[in-house]
């Protein structure tokens, strides 16, 4: 669950928790098309997630309206794609309706080999607001770290 959340605040730059908690399966599409390049890439396609009516700034926008990331294969464990495919496939297949959250809650003991690793219970409010202000308090000492001059010898 930490890795999806993270997954949605760095790509898709969901900050708060009413944000998190709008998520679901069906709002999150993966898609194709073709580069519209010219040369040699011209005739590959791209592919990308896209997450419908998204909320930003705290006003609702409309089903229509989309974000949309891009797919990384140079880097496939930075890849919001395979990173969406794999959360999902440990998901149980009954949690993927359209008004079902996409935070589900860990299974209590799993092997890494397991095929699901997260229950059909969806995390409540106060463990996502408790989750994301840690990943975003990380995000933001390593945006400091990483803007410092300061060496270390």
């Amino acid at each position: 669950m930490t890795s999806s959340l993270h997954l949605f605040l760095r790509y898709f730059v969901l900050k708060t928790v009413e944000q998190h908690s709008q998520l679901a399966f069906s709002k999150i599409t993966k898609q194709t098309r073709k580069n519209p390049g010219i040369g040699k890439d011209k005739n590959c396609t791209i592919r990308f997630l896209r997450l419908y009516g998204q909320v930003q700034s705290g006003l609702k926008v409309a089903e229509e309206t989309y974000v949309e990331q891009l797919e990384n294969p140079d880097n496939p464990l930075q890849c919001p794609i395979k990173l969406y495919d794999f959360y999902r496939f440990k998901c149980p297949q009954g949690a993927r309706g359209p008004t079902d959250a996409f935070y589900l809650v860990p299974e209590p003991v799993v092997a890494p080999n397991s095929p699901i690793w997260y229950s059909g219970q969806p995390v409540n409010e106060d463990v996502m607001e408790q989750m994301l202000t840690r990943i975003l308090l990380v995000k933001e000492v390593q945006e400091a770290h990483a803007s410092s001059h300061i060496s270390a010898y």
